[in-house]
């Protein structure tokens, strides 16, 4: 019995070192670190560390890795539905708009890339950022110096969706419903904030997680409350609203402005961005002590 359970601790384990160096590196990057080129944990240094994590061994100076491998399982159970940003809050432009413009776009929104679709929205053939323009003439079409796009469906998991991303050398997915058409985007940094938000969860109801002790990650507005309660085991009540957005404006009684703030049992809700009188991105956070 042995042989076969340290053949499938290999298989498992395997890509989850690749996952946890991969982000590791990428926070090294962050913080102006250098990458030595070696693997972080060997394979039995990561097992020793996994199995001091499942039953409560590891010491506290392990706290921070004890939650990055608890976010990693995590992320293998979402869906892409739930990590993605909804396509209609997302800055899309024409194949055939010209350089020029794409220029003053990114001017205008700051945003960090622009998602290029083919006669309709919902078809997104690619995708653009600023530094890809340096060297193009303004009457160029932008169809000329797309970035490919990663298609995943809505319901790929995160593990999953972070392979892919990994393996393709791609920023972001664009993420199709049933019938093939965009729905919605995740970059890297949307997955690298999931892996490395700094929440630990204490108690349990039922099978459930009843609580954080400490949550900060920014989340679309229209993410809908219960799909939050489910992902983060908590139990916010939603006051007959289905997203975030409907709950803010609510509570305000008026349109939402950046910087406003309400307070939701257990949690802080920041609007960070708005759009169209609606709020279009938040930051959740909450702290016990």
């Amino acid at each position: 019995l042995g042989i076969p359970f340290l053949y499938l601790s290999a298989k498992i384990l395997s890509p989850i070192t690749k996952i946890v160096d991969f982000f590791f590196t990428r926070l090294s990057r962050y913080t102006g670190t250098k990458d030595s080129g070696k693997s972080l944990f060997s394979r039995d240094e990561l097992q020793k560390l996994i199995e001091e994590h499942e039953i409560g061994l590891t010491a506290d100076f392990d706290a921070q890795f004890n939650v990055i491998i608890g976010n990693i399982f995590s992320l293998r159970t979402k869906l892409a539905s739930f990590l993605m940003e909804k396509l209609t809050d997302a800055t899309c432009i024409s194949s055939h708009t010209q350089v020029g413009s794409v220029r003053e776009r990114f001017k205008k929104t700051e945003a960090r890339y622009l998602l290029v679709y083919h006669r309709l929205p919902q078809k997104i053939i690619g995708v653009l950022f600023p530094q890809d323009l340096l060297d193009a003439s303004d009457n160029k079409k932008v169809s000329d110096y797309l970035r490919p796009a990663c298609f995943v469906s809505e319901s790929t998991h995160g593990f999953e969706l972070l392979t892919r991303l990994q393996e393709e050398e791609l920023p972001l997915a664009v993420v199709l419903d049933t019938a093939g058409r965009g729905i919605g985007t995740v970059t890297l940094d949307d997955l690298f904030e999931e892996l490395f938000s700094t929440e630990t969860a204490i108690g349990t109801e039922g099978d459930k997680t009843s609580r954080l002790t400490y949550l900060e990650k920014t989340f679309p507005a229209e993410t809908k409350i219960t799909d939050f309660n489910e992902a983060y085991g908590m139990h916010l009540e939603d006051q007959g609203c289905k997203t975030f957005s409907e709950l803010i404006e609510q509570t305000l009684s008026r349109n939402p402005a950046i910087d406003d703030t309400i307070f939701i049992e257990p949690i802080e809700i920041v609007v960070k961005e708005t759009s169209l009188f609606k709020a279009k991105t938040i930051l959740i956070r909450t702290k016990y002590t």
